[in-house]
């Protein structure tokens, strides 16, 4: 049981790096193509498209709170409910 919880630690350990990994560069997208631009016309299809990565991004983050949240267990003890690829947020 002792490997067991090690590896569960490692996987979440992992995904806390990625994780953090992916907040820096959505910050990074945050910045380059969602920031406020006043007094400039954006084309109905740069609209479309700031949309969609605005929801995107929403979608990113709603899965990184689920993964930090399974790191919480994990390091609680508890067990995790699953491991994998989307488990550790895959890059």
């Amino acid at each position: 049981m002792v490997t067991s919880e090690q590896q569960n630690s490692q996987h979440a350990i992992i995904a806390m790096e990625r994780i953090a990994f992916l907040v820096g560069r959505c910050t990074i997208y945050e910045k380059l193509y969602l920031t406020e631009c006043k007094g400039i016309n954006i084309p109905d299809v740069a609209e479309t498209a700031i949309g969609e990565l605005r929801r995107a991004l929403v979608n990113l983050y709603t899965a990184i709170l689920r993964a930090l949240g399974r790191c919480i267990k994990v390091f609680k003890g508890m067990p995790a409910i699953c491991f994998g690829i989307e488990w550790a947020v895959a890059s």
